[in-house]
Protein backbone atom coordinates (compact mmCIF):
# COMPACT_ATOMS: atom_id res chain seq x y z
CA UNK A 1 0.00 0.00 0.00
CA UNK A 2 1.43 3.34 -0.91
CA UNK A 3 2.06 5.71 2.36
CA UNK A 4 1.41 9.18 1.36
CA UNK A 5 1.98 12.47 3.39
CA UNK A 6 -0.05 15.36 2.72
CA UNK A 7 1.61 18.91 3.04
CA UNK A 8 -0.75 22.21 3.41
CA UNK A 9 0.30 25.35 2.69
CA UNK A 10 -2.21 27.04 4.90
CA UNK A 11 -1.56 30.82 3.35
CA UNK A 12 -2.10 29.68 0.02
CA UNK A 13 -5.16 28.42 0.50
CA UNK A 14 -6.45 31.16 2.64
CA UNK A 15 -5.68 33.57 0.06
CA UNK A 16 -7.22 31.53 -2.56
CA UNK A 17 -10.73 30.63 -1.11
CA UNK A 18 -10.58 34.30 0.01
CA UNK A 19 -10.31 35.68 -3.49
CA UNK A 20 -13.00 32.79 -4.75
CA UNK A 21 -15.36 33.93 -1.28
CA UNK A 22 -15.42 30.12 -0.67
CA UNK A 23 -14.34 27.88 2.88
CA UNK A 24 -13.06 24.15 2.72
CA UNK A 25 -12.86 22.31 5.22
CA UNK A 26 -9.45 20.74 5.75
CA UNK A 27 -11.26 17.33 7.41
CA UNK A 28 -12.98 16.47 3.65
CA UNK A 29 -10.30 17.68 1.81
CA UNK A 30 -7.27 15.22 3.08
CA UNK A 31 -9.38 12.02 2.47
CA UNK A 32 -10.34 12.62 -0.09
CA UNK A 33 -6.54 12.73 -1.59
CA UNK A 34 -5.50 10.39 0.48
CA UNK A 35 -8.08 7.71 -1.51
CA UNK A 36 -6.83 4.23 -0.59
CA UNK A 37 -3.71 5.03 0.57
CA UNK A 38 -1.96 5.09 3.55
CA UNK A 39 -1.48 8.26 5.44
CA UNK A 40 1.36 8.47 7.13
CA UNK A 41 0.48 12.41 8.47
CA UNK A 42 -0.52 15.69 7.40
CA UNK A 43 1.58 18.67 7.99
CA UNK A 44 -0.17 22.71 8.10
CA UNK A 45 2.02 25.26 7.28
CA UNK A 46 1.22 28.82 8.17
CA UNK A 47 2.56 32.02 9.43
CA UNK A 48 1.02 33.10 12.59
CA UNK A 49 1.94 36.74 14.77
CA UNK A 50 4.47 36.50 18.09
CA UNK A 51 2.85 37.48 21.33
CA UNK A 52 4.58 40.61 21.50
CA UNK A 53 3.51 41.73 18.11
CA UNK A 54 0.04 40.55 19.14
CA UNK A 55 0.02 42.66 22.11
CA UNK A 56 0.24 45.89 19.60
CA UNK A 57 -3.03 45.32 18.30
CA UNK A 58 -6.04 44.46 19.00
CA UNK A 59 -6.69 42.95 15.65
CA UNK A 60 -2.95 41.47 15.30
CA UNK A 61 -4.41 39.86 19.17
CA UNK A 62 -7.83 38.79 17.60
CA UNK A 63 -5.89 37.04 14.19
CA UNK A 64 -3.29 35.33 16.38
CA UNK A 65 -6.55 34.16 18.94
CA UNK A 66 -9.00 32.81 15.45
CA UNK A 67 -5.84 31.24 14.09
CA UNK A 68 -4.84 29.28 17.32
CA UNK A 69 -8.06 28.29 17.82
CA UNK A 70 -8.32 26.65 14.33
CA UNK A 71 -5.13 24.76 15.22
CA UNK A 72 -6.08 23.71 17.74
CA UNK A 73 -8.86 21.66 15.89
CA UNK A 74 -5.76 19.32 14.49
CA UNK A 75 -5.57 18.05 17.70
CA UNK A 76 -6.05 14.38 17.98
CA UNK A 77 -6.84 14.65 14.11
CA UNK A 78 -3.43 13.82 12.16
CA UNK A 79 -2.64 16.76 10.93
CA UNK A 80 1.05 18.70 12.97
CA UNK A 81 0.71 22.49 12.74
CA UNK A 82 4.49 24.39 11.53
CA UNK A 83 3.99 27.76 12.25
CA UNK A 84 6.39 30.46 11.55
CA UNK A 85 6.32 33.88 13.17
CA UNK A 86 5.04 36.92 11.39
CA UNK A 87 7.82 39.21 10.32
CA UNK A 88 7.17 43.00 9.36
CA UNK A 89 8.31 45.08 6.44
CA UNK A 90 7.43 48.74 7.58
CA UNK A 91 4.27 48.22 9.01
CA UNK A 92 2.92 45.43 7.28
CA UNK A 93 3.24 42.10 8.27
CA UNK A 94 4.57 39.48 6.12
CA UNK A 95 5.08 35.24 6.18
CA UNK A 96 8.73 34.23 5.72
CA UNK A 97 10.10 31.14 5.45
CA UNK A 98 6.75 29.27 5.38
CA UNK A 99 7.82 27.70 1.58
CA UNK A 100 11.63 27.03 2.90
CA UNK A 101 10.03 24.82 5.59
CA UNK A 102 7.55 23.00 3.42
CA UNK A 103 10.47 22.01 1.03
CA UNK A 104 12.71 21.02 3.65
CA UNK A 105 10.12 18.62 5.37
CA UNK A 106 9.59 17.40 1.73
CA UNK A 107 13.11 16.81 1.37
CA UNK A 108 14.22 15.36 4.52
CA UNK A 109 10.74 12.95 4.40
CA UNK A 110 11.09 12.05 1.40
CA UNK A 111 15.15 11.04 1.61
CA UNK A 112 14.22 8.95 4.69
CA UNK A 113 11.78 7.41 2.88
CA UNK A 114 8.61 7.80 4.92
CA UNK A 115 6.47 8.40 2.50
CA UNK A 116 5.47 7.07 -1.47
CA UNK A 117 3.47 10.25 -2.62
CA UNK A 118 3.54 13.83 -1.21
CA UNK A 119 0.31 15.83 -1.81
CA UNK A 120 1.21 19.16 -1.81
CA UNK A 121 -2.04 21.88 -1.53
CA UNK A 122 -0.31 25.02 -2.95
CA UNK A 123 -0.02 26.49 -5.91
CA UNK A 124 3.04 28.39 -5.28
CA UNK A 125 6.14 28.62 -8.12
CA UNK A 126 9.06 28.44 -5.71
CA UNK A 127 7.71 25.11 -4.34
CA UNK A 128 8.71 23.67 -8.47
CA UNK A 129 12.18 22.89 -7.63
CA UNK A 130 11.91 20.74 -4.20
CA UNK A 131 8.98 19.11 -6.25
CA UNK A 132 11.53 18.29 -8.81
CA UNK A 133 14.00 16.87 -6.47
CA UNK A 134 11.56 14.65 -4.73
CA UNK A 135 10.83 13.34 -8.00
CA UNK A 136 14.70 12.60 -8.54
CA UNK A 137 14.12 10.51 -5.06
CA UNK A 138 11.82 8.44 -6.96
CA UNK A 139 8.84 9.66 -4.78
CA UNK A 140 5.67 10.94 -6.99
CA UNK A 141 4.10 14.40 -6.04
CA UNK A 142 0.15 15.20 -6.62
CA UNK A 143 -0.54 19.03 -6.51
CA UNK A 144 -3.66 19.75 -5.08
CA UNK A 145 -4.87 23.98 -6.03
CA UNK A 146 -7.16 26.15 -7.88
CA UNK A 147 -6.76 25.71 -11.99
CA UNK A 148 -6.22 29.72 -11.53
CA UNK A 149 -4.26 29.54 -8.72
CA UNK A 150 -1.24 27.17 -9.45
CA UNK A 151 2.00 27.79 -11.07
CA UNK A 152 2.28 26.55 -14.80
CA UNK A 153 5.54 25.67 -13.88
CA UNK A 154 4.45 23.38 -10.68
CA UNK A 155 1.95 21.93 -12.30
CA UNK A 156 3.72 20.83 -15.58
CA UNK A 157 6.21 19.29 -13.19
CA UNK A 158 3.40 17.27 -10.50
CA UNK A 159 2.58 13.45 -11.60
CA UNK A 160 -0.67 14.55 -11.33
CA UNK A 161 -2.78 17.22 -10.22
CA UNK A 162 -6.21 17.08 -7.88
CA UNK A 163 -8.05 20.59 -9.29
CA UNK A 164 -9.93 21.75 -6.29
CA UNK A 165 -12.63 23.26 -8.36
CA UNK A 166 -13.33 19.40 -9.45
CA UNK A 167 -13.92 18.28 -5.96
CA UNK A 168 -15.32 21.53 -4.40
CA UNK A 169 -18.64 20.01 -3.54
CA UNK A 170 -17.10 17.40 -1.52
CA UNK A 171 -14.66 19.88 0.47
CA UNK A 172 -16.56 22.63 0.99
CA UNK A 173 -17.22 23.83 4.16
CA UNK A 174 -20.74 24.04 5.49
CA UNK A 175 -21.83 27.23 6.70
Amino acid sequence: MERVIVFIDGAYMLAACSERNVKYDLFKLIPIVQKDRKIIRSYYYDGIYSQEDARKSAEYMDKREKKISFIKNFIGRGITPRLSTLKFRGDKPIQKGVDVRIATDMLMLAARNAYDVAILVSGDEDLVEVVREIKYLGKRVEIVAFRKGVSENLELEADSMWYLEDIWEEVKREE
